[in-house]
């Protein structure tokens, strides 16, 4: 089961719902809706601007409902998820063949790729990238004359 992001420090921006509206397309009435059919555990209108766990649950709520996806699907995928839906969509995904929510892969950036190599003594692998690296500098050197 995935967490909820929780709030990492109190933020020096809150957002205001007047331009969340504008951004999701979606009037007063929806969020209502929204609201009142527990979808969002507060009231968007209540507030003139939401702190962070707000804003990344409404873009949650906003996002499934404007993708486009039936009432239906939309209810089938949160049904896998605890309320309140402070979910991150840059951080999670439906997978549809487990059926399940999953966590985006993280790839490592390049430089701790390489230590973990020198750290598991790769030293076929490494050898392998020096050459490629090499190649490349030595192509690019070409052309550039």
């Amino acid at each position: 089961m995935i967490r909820q992001v929780q709030n990492s420090q109190e933020s020096l921006f809150n957002t205001s719902v007047d331009e969340l509206l504008k951004q999701y397309k979606i009037t007063p009435a929806i969020v209502t809706e929204w609201y009142q059919s527990g979808y969002l555990s507060y009231d968007p209108l209540a507030y003139d601007e939401l702190d962070e766990g707000q804003e990344i649950e409404f873009h949650f709520i906003g996002s499934l409902f404007k993708s486009g996806l039936s009432l239906k699907s939309v209810e089938t995928l949160l049904a896998r998820l605890e309320k309140p839906y402070r979910y991150d969509l840059q951080t999670v995904y439906f997978d549809f063949l487990k059926n399940d929510w999953e966590y985006q892969p993280t790839i490592p950036e390049v430089g701790e790729q390489v230590e973990y190599l020198i750290w598991d003594k790769e030293v076929d692998v490494l050898l392998e990238i020096k050459e490629r690296i090499e190649e490349y500098l030595d192509d690019l050197e070409e052309n550039e004359k």
